[in-house]
C-alpha cells in the first residue's frame, strides 16, 4: 500500500509542478488573442436583410493571431451585424485588410445545410467585399448585393 501512495504522491507532485510552470509563464489558453476594435455594418441581398447570414472576415495578408482566428458575425432582422472574434459577443475585429465572405445556411436543410448563395461569396477569390479595419471604432459601409440568384429556403 505504501508503494501505491508513493506513486500517487509522485504523480501529484508532477501535476503541481506543471500547473506552477504554466501559471508562471502566463499560459491561460488564450494568450494568442490580438487586440480587437468594435466593428459593425449592414448587408442587403436583393434589397432585403438576409437574416441568419454568416459574415466572415478572412485576413488578406497574415493571420490575425497565432490561433488563426476568423472574425465573424450573424446578420439580424434589420440587416445589421456586429463582429465577434473571440469569446465575448461583439468584441470586434483586429486591424488589417479582410476579404468579407458569406455563408447563408438554409436552417431547415438538416445537419449540413446548403448555402442559399450557392457558394458565390464563400472564398477569398470571390468575396462580397474587402474592408480595412482600423484601430478604434469601425462602422463599415453597407454591402448591397443585387441580382443574386438564391436557393429557395426550404
Amino acid at each position: 500500500m505504501s508503494r501505491f501512495l508513493t506513486n500517487s504522491s509522485r504523480g501529484s507532485g508532477v501535476c503541481f509542478l506543471l500547473v506552477g510552470i504554466l501559471s508562471l509563464s502566463g499560459c491561460n489558453g488564450r494568450g494568442y488573442e490580438a487586440a480587437t476594435y468594435p466593428t459593425s455594418g449592414s448587408i442587403l441581398i436583393n434589397g432585403a436583410a438576409p437574416v441568419g447570414l454568416l459574415v466572415y472576415f478572412r485576413p488578406m495578408e497574415k493571420p490575425v493571431d497565432n490561433g488563426d482566428s476568423i472574425p465573424w458575425a450573424i446578420v439580424k432582422e434589420d440587416g445589421n451585424f456586429r463582429v465577434t472574434t473571440y469569446y465575448e459577443f461583439a468584441d470586434g475585429c483586429p486591424p488589417g485588410e479582410f476579404a468579407v465572405t458569406l455563408y447563408w445556411p438554409d436552417e431547415k436543410d438538416g445537419l449540413n445545410p446548403k448555402d442559399r448563395l450557392k457558394d458565390r461569396f464563400r472564398s477569398l477569390e470571390s468575396p462580397a467585399a474587402t474592408v480595412m479595419i482600423e484601430r478604434g471604432e469601425n462602422i463599415l459601409p453597407q454591402i448591397a448585393l443585387n441580382g443574386v440568384e438564391l436557393l429557395p429556403a426550404k
